[in-house]
This record gives C-alpha cells, sequence and structure tokens, in this order.
C-alpha cells in the first residue's frame, strides 16, 4: 500500500518528513521514532499500522498506548483520520473493546486491536502478525515490550514491531534500542526542527521558555537527558534543613505516586505566610497492596488536615477484570485523592522556580538574605 494517497488529521496529503520516510522504510524487526514535541511521532506510528494492515491482508495488529483515555483520545484518534473510511468494515472504541476491521487486498479482512498497555498481562494470550506502541517511553519498563515480541506468531506476518516517543533518557527505550545495538533494532531521530508543517514559529516559543535540557530532550530529541537534570538547581546545602515541626495553622498537601511491585511514594508539604513550600515527610514503600498504601500513608498524615491530596492520572484507568480504576480503590481506602496535573513543562518550570533562591528574600532558617521556594527536611 501506497503512502502517496493518505492523508492526515488536518485533511491534507501526508507529506513524509526525512524521519518518517526513514521510518516507513527501515528493514529492521523492531524500530522506535524517537522526536521532539511536534515531531509526527503519533502519525508516523498510525500511518506504519494501516500501512501494515494493508500490506499483509488478513494480518492481525497492535496499536498500543500507556492509558486508555490517551489510545482513545489521540493514537485510535489518528488511526481513525487516516484511514479512508471505505476501507472500515466495522470500528468500536471503548474500554472493553476497541478494534477496527479493514477491508484488506484479496477480499481478506485485516484486524487492529487497540490496548492499554499499563498491565502487561492483558496481551499474554494474544498472537499478533505486528504491533506498533505509541509514546513507548511512558512504558516503565520492557515487560509489556517483551511480552508483545513473544506475542508475534500469528500466520501472516510481517512479524515486526515499533514505536514511536519522546526520548527518556538512558531508560529501558535507550538501553534496548541504542545502547546494546543488537541486531535488528533500529532507533530513529525526529528533532522538532525537522517538521516543516508546525506553525510558524512553532519550535522557537518553545525553545524560549524551555531550559537547555529541556530543548535537547523535548525538542532535539537526545538521548542524554532526562527530566531530573532539568533541575540543575538543586542543591542539598542550600534546600535540604533539619526537621522541625510546622505551626498547625500552615496549609498542609499530600501528593502521592502509586506503584504496586514497583514503590508507592507520598510526600507531604505545608506552605507558611511567604509561600516558601517545605517537604516534611515522605512515604516510600514497595511490595504493598492498595489497602496496606492506604493504611501507611494514612499513618503518616496523622490528624493533619490536607487542603488537597493529588496522585498520578493514570490511576483512572478501570481494571478489565473488576471494572474498578485505582483511583476509587485509594479513595475507599481513605485518601482523598483527585487527579495531578501531569504536564512536563509547566511541573518543570514550577519547580525551577521554588529551587532558585531570591537574593532578596530573608531565609527562615539562616536568618540572613537568600532563600529558596522549597525546603526539604532531612528525614524524606
Amino acid at each position: 500500500m501506497s503512502i502517496v494517497h493518505l492523508r492526515v488529521p488536518s485533511g491534507k496529503i501526508y507529506d513524509p518528513l526525512p524521519s518518517q520516510m526513514e521510518f516507513h522504510a527501515a528493514t529492521e524487526k523492531f524500530r522506535v521514532y524517537v522526536g521532539g514535541m511536534g515531531a509526527g511521532k503519533t502519525l508516523a506510528n498510525c500511518v506504519e499500522a494501516f500501512l501494515t494492515a494493508m500490506t499483509y491482508p488478513g494480518s492481525v495488529g497492535l496499536l498500543g498506548r500507556w492509558s486508555h483515555s490517551e489510545l482513545r483520545d489521540t493514537t485510535w484518534e489518528t488511526l481513525k483520520r487516516i484511514v479512508p473510511r471505505q476501507l472500515v468494515i466495522d470500528e468500536c472504541c471503548s474500554t472493553q473493546k476497541t478494534e477496527m476491521l479493514l477491508r484488506a487486498p484479496d477480499g481478506k479482512v485485516s484486524k487492529i486491536h487497540g490496548k492499554h498497555c499499563s498491565n502487561w498481562k492483558s496481551v499474554t494470550s494474544m498472537n499478533l502478525d505486528w504491533f506498533g506502541v505509541d509514546e513507548l517511553t511512558e512504558l516503565p519498563d520492557d515487560r509489556t515490550w517483551k511480552q508483545l515480541e513473544g506475542r508475534l506468531r500469528g500466520d501472516v506476518g510481517p512479524h515486526r514491531g515499533w514505536g514511536s516517543g519522546t526520548p527518556a533518557g538512558h531508560d529501558w527505550v535507550w538501553q534496548l534500542f541504542v545502547k546494546k545495538g543488537y541486531r535488528g533494532y533500529r532507533a530513529i531521530k525526529a528533532p522538532t526542527s525537522q517538521n516543516v508543517h508546525n506553525p510558524a514559529g512553532y519550535e522557537q516559543n518553545l525553545r524560549r521558555s524551555g531550559t537547555l535540557e529541556w530543548n535537547k530532550r523535548f525538542l532535539d530529541a537526545e538521548f542524554d537527558v532526562w527530566e531530573g537534570q532539568c533541575l540543575k538547581q538543586w542543591e542539598e546545602r542550600v534546600h535540604v534543613i533539619p526537621r522541625f515541626r510546622p505551626p498547625d495553622h500552615w496549609p498542609r498537601f499530600l501528593a502521592m505516586d502509586p506503584g504496586l511491585a514497583d514503590p508507592t511514594a507520598a510526600l507531604i508539604f505545608a506552605a507558611d505566610e511567604n509561600g516558601i513550600v517545605y517537604v516534611t515527610d515522605e512515604f516510600y514503600q514497595s511490595g504493598l497492596t492498595i489497602d496496606e498504601q492506604c493504611v501507611g500513608i494514612l499513618r503518616m498524615v496523622g490528624d493533619l488536615k490536607l487542603e488537597w491530596a493529588v496522585i498520578d492520572p493514570a490511576t483512572r484507568i478501570r481494571s478489565e477484570t473488576t471494572g474498578q480504576t485505582r483511583l476509587q480503590m485509594y479513595r475507599d481506602g481513605g485518601l482523598p485523592v483527585i487527579e495531578a496535573n501531569n504536564r512536563i513543562l509547566d511541573s518543570i518550570a514550577y519547580i525551577e522556580n521554588l529551587l532558585a533562591v531570591d537574593n532578596n528574600r530573608m531565609n527562615p532558617i539562616t536568618g540572613r538574605l537568600g532563600c529558596p521556594g522549597v525546603f526539604v527536611f532531612e528525614n524524606c
């Protein structure tokens, strides 16, 4: 199937960038398209899925993403808008079933499954001819990818897999596709600057507002920087202080990043009259059930009144077995959590602002001028 007549979501004919052409033409069994913001990652992934379904009539493929909401709102929506409607026999997208049946050549029907990848066990019983994972670096480890590799045992082929996403430092994607240099694995890089279809000034505006490290990762698609490196202003001697009991009238807040096999982390914050933030306590433990996590975190909170408590929004995904969300399970366990805002650029800018030392502000710890916007108790 040729790409020359495909239409992108804007309605224009697909005009692939050099990196997108390289991605589509790659012969490696496994490849990843790593790009900056606005580098056409999702589009390239979906085009590759459609072309493969047409090139291998009767094939069964999977198009995945970490959460169902992102799969539904971004990846699957992009796929729907590039597939010619006359080729669609049936299509649905729900938490129970996401699937597209396509009229392929030779009178055959190709099938594309949509899957959220937050639970690697959900793909263990599938037989696939190909797969693609959008925003691959959202996956915390390689378990889902390895399971998908093991599912490539369909009768049609081509028995290939690919991913797309923004580099996330020296994570498992870098380890697998770059460092180890396995034959049959390839990383294709696409900086934001390559996309001539972006609006005028798009990259320049982002670059002006980002740090050097942020720009390297999110615009230049470099693997050698990651989120932690964006926080260059952190200094233990400046920001870590002895523990003390904050006054009861200071507002308290809770933020948590849950895990099951991976550690669950929860922090308590307080803010003084001048808006200085203090990280006062920490819960960090792995291998606990949700009920056990709730008990431990509530014990840490004690009788403190929380102004708000936030949690990773990925917890809103419903379990395919129980139909219940982890978010609701934490609420049932006594934690009054709401979904956090995970916008990375906003978060980095906010934290950098807190870490910065204001030379005109009195430091309540030293009693001298020069004070950051956040302190961390040494017990954390």
